[in-house]
């Protein structure tokens, strides 16, 4: 699962910069990679047009703005891990764009994310659901204050028993394993919910516990260091996971891929827990 690319952390000059700067450096620490700090930015340019600023150069105020936070974000990991090899990036473009196109050079991207409201357009402007929406490596959105992996809490990932869950797997067992956490596989099960289309929901709760098992078997025979449990629980996939993963140190979903279409995107299970989870979700695309 460790590669040579680096971990990539979003700042955009708020306080909760300094959360997203620690849980990228835990990460980088711990798969002994580097880290690219990365600030999007717009340009804009000074009074050209006011004849009394007639001999001053016209400025970059953004620029200039993100190479002054960037400093101060390399100062802060420094102070972190004075070891930990770091590169600082301005990059001119939207955020979702600019983090979107770091993924695909990336082993992960840290990103801060507010609390999103119900509205279609908060969500669509969100840097944080933007960007878990079509990374194309996983994705981590950290709330302002999320505490670091200490060993003292479990780690979540949810598990529908298709393929589509063996990525979301494979990190959280890494997660767990580096970090020294224990792990819970929450399996959210809707019996005869859609039945005609969903074969899985005629299963009986037996049966999707004993999917569930033979799945985590699996992945247990490699981590073996890693502490796993399974759970089935009876309710919709976001509800589900959202109370599992109370008081947790991060939650795994995996991800399908988005359809354009606003109510494809809004029905996700990815994003519905990025919107109602306390704890930092990591959302693992599928392929």
């Amino acid at each position: 699962m460790h590669t040579d690319y680096p971990i990539v952390v979003g700042i955009d000059g708020s306080s909760a910069d300094q959360t997203a700067l620690r849980w990228a450096v835990s990460e980088a620490q711990t798969r002994k990679t580097w880290l690219r700090v990365v600030h999007a930015f717009r340009k804009r340019s000074g009074p050209a047009t006011d004849s009394s600023y007639r001999d001053v150069p016209v400025v970059d105020t953004d620029e200039f703005y993100a190479e002054k936070l960037l400093v101060k974000a390399v100062r802060e990991v420094a102070r972190i891990d004075p070891n930990l090899h770091v590169q600082p990036v301005a990059r001119e473009g939207a955020a979702v764009p600019v983090f979107v196109a770091e993924s695909a050079r990336a082993s992960l991207v840290v990103l801060y994310s507010r609390r999103l409201t119900s509205r279609l357009s908060a969500l669509l402007r969100s840097t944080g659901s933007g960007t878990l929406a079509r990374a194309a490596c996983p994705a981590l959105a950290v709330r302002e204050g999320s505490a670091i992996a200490d060993g003292a809490a479990a780690a979540v990932v949810g598990v529908d028993c298709t393929s589509h869950s063996e990525a979301a797997l494979e990190f959280g067992f890494d997660y767990a394993s580096r970090h020294n956490v224990q792990l819970r596989a929450v399996r959210c099960w809707q019996p005869y919910r859609l039945s005609a289309m969903a074969p899985h929901s005629r299963m009986s709760r037996s049966d999707v516990e004993m999917e569930l098992s033979e799945m985590l078997a699996v992945w247990s025979d490699k981590f073996p260091e890693v502490s796993v449990s399974g759970k089935v629980v009876h309710d919709h996939p976001i509800a589900g996971l959202v109370a599992e993963a109370e008081n947790s140190q991060l939650l795994v979903v995996g991800c399908r891929g988005h359809s354009a279409f606003a109510g494809s995107l809004l029905r996700s299970v990815s994003q519905g827990v990025l919107h109602h989870a306390d704890c930092p979700v990591a959302v693992v695309p599928s392929a």
